[in-house]
This record gives C-alpha cells, sequence and structure tokens, in this order.
C-alpha cells in the first residue's frame, strides 16, 4: 500500500524545438568477444580463437535532444502542482517581455 508521500506525478511540457538536452552516461563491467592468439591453454595447446574478456569501461556516452519535458512531482502536497504551474505561467510572462529579468 502506497503512502500519499510516495505518490508521484508527472507534467509533460512540449516545446517548440528540441531545446531539452539529456545526457546518458553508464560505467560499468561488461564481456566482450576478442580474437585470442598466441596463448596456451590449460592443456599446453597453443590456440588461436575468439575468447571473452573482462573490461571495465564506459558502456553508453550519448547526448540527445527532445522537445519534450516531463517534470516529476510529489502529489502528497496538492499545492506542488500549482507552484509548478504558476512557475512556467511567470516564465511565460517574462518571454513576452524585452527586458532581460537577470539585468541589475
Amino acid at each position: 500500500m502506497n503512502s500519499a508521500g510516495q505518490i508521484v506525478g508527472s507534467l509533460k511540457v512540449v516545446f517548440n524545438s528540441n531545446v531539452c538536452k539529456t545526457h546518458e552516461y553508464i560505467r560499468g563491467d561488461y564481456t566482450v568477444k576478442e580474437w585470442g592468439h598466441g596463448y596456451y591453454n590449460v592443456f599446453g595447446t597453443y590456440v588461436d580463437q575468439y575468447i571473452d574478456v573482462f573490461k571495465y569501461g564506459t558502456l553508453k556516452d550519448e547526448t540527445t535532444y527532445s522537445s519534450e519535458l516531463i517534470i516529476y512531482f510529489s502529489v502528497a502536497d496538492s499545492a506542488n502542482f500549482n507552484r509548478i504551474k504558476k512557475a512556467f505561467e511567470r516564465l511565460k510572462t517574462l518571454s513576452g517581455d524585452n527586458k532581460d529579468p537577470f539585468d541589475d
């Protein structure tokens, strides 16, 4: 049974262009097949064959761009959604101004 603090809501925002950047970076263990040659196996036989090689390194390093942004928030406090909505409404108002809101 979930308590109200564990319930998560989501809000999807769609932009006119691909302005949402996602970078996925995964590092860890993996095994690859490599051509192994010039070694002796446990029976003393010289072999040339594909072998499993255990490695550690980067599995994925990828940046993608999308026009969609998904914001997750706790619905335990019903005011959370209204705060997010108000913030985006304020950004919309600011985007209509020609004045930079970060200028002094």
